[in-house]
């Protein structure tokens, strides 16, 4: 199963999400591997010692197995270049580069599910670029990552509204709710309320160093209704 993340803006903690999304579901024993596909604000490369990245994989015929960090057992990541070079080459892409890439991301996700990972993490760009907004449509599944403020709810409007043609199951995961925004509703159907963790810390892995708290819960929760979607 592929599962796209998406944020309108960026600060939503999609990428947070996505690893421990990850790790969650690499914990009840599928195989899985998170991509970072948001090249223009690459987060994910400071964990890992790699001089690998997606920016290449997407660029070149190159097998996806060179490009994984192990991080557990059933747990891989790919990660994107902090390279200068390559933040600004991919500000500069074209849409005609842009359906390249998309159509060897393509690729590179069919050899991933020929190497049997069961769940493949797809880490988006915020906002509505070619390549986020095509990503949908490679995509078994769609949350949309929202923090539960104004301003991020307006934009998940916006990304419901582009995405009303894409015929794909589509939920939201509500990031970092505080005592103040938890009892929020919403028209559109809720998968996670992820309780905020910004006073412990932001590392990627959250739930393996913080097993028994409340976030670590939350997406545990997550994981088995993913589970049951399959």
């Amino acid at each position: 199963m592929i599962i796209g993340l998406h944020s309108f803006k960026g600060g939503s903690g999609k990428t947070f999400v996505a690893t421990n999304l990850g790790y969650k579901l690499s914990e009840k024993g599928r195989k899985v591997c998170v991509i970072e596909l948001d090249m223009k604000a690459p987060s994910l490369h400071s964990f890992f010692e790699t001089e690998k990245f997606v920016n290449e994989l997407l660029t070149k015929k190159a097998s996806a197995r060179d490009y994984l960090n192990e991080v557990k057992e059933n747990l891989s990541v790919i990660v994107a270049s902090p390279s200068l070079q390559e933040i600004k080459r991919d500000l500069m892409r074209s849409d005609v580069e842009s359906l390249k890439i998309l159509k060897r991301l393509q690729e590179v996700l069919a050899e991933l599910k020929s190497m049997n990972f069961d769940f493949i993490i797809l880490d988006n760009p915020p906002g509505l670029s070619y390549m986020s907004v095509n990503s949908m449509l490679v995509s078994d599944i769609i949350f949309f990552v929202s923090r539960a403020e104004k301003d991020d709810l307006a934009g998940l409007n916006i990304l419901y509204e582009v995405s009303k043609n894409v015929e794909k199951q589509k939920y939201v995961i509500l990031n970092r709710i505080t005592e103040r925004t938890k009892n929020i509703r919403l028209s559109y159907p809720v998968a996670a309320k992820i309780p905020c963790s910004c006073e412990i810390t932001d590392e990627p892995f959250f739930v393996e160093t913080f097993k028994e708290h409340e976030v670590s819960r939350a997406f545990d929760e997550l994981a088995e209704k993913i589970l049951g979607l399959r």
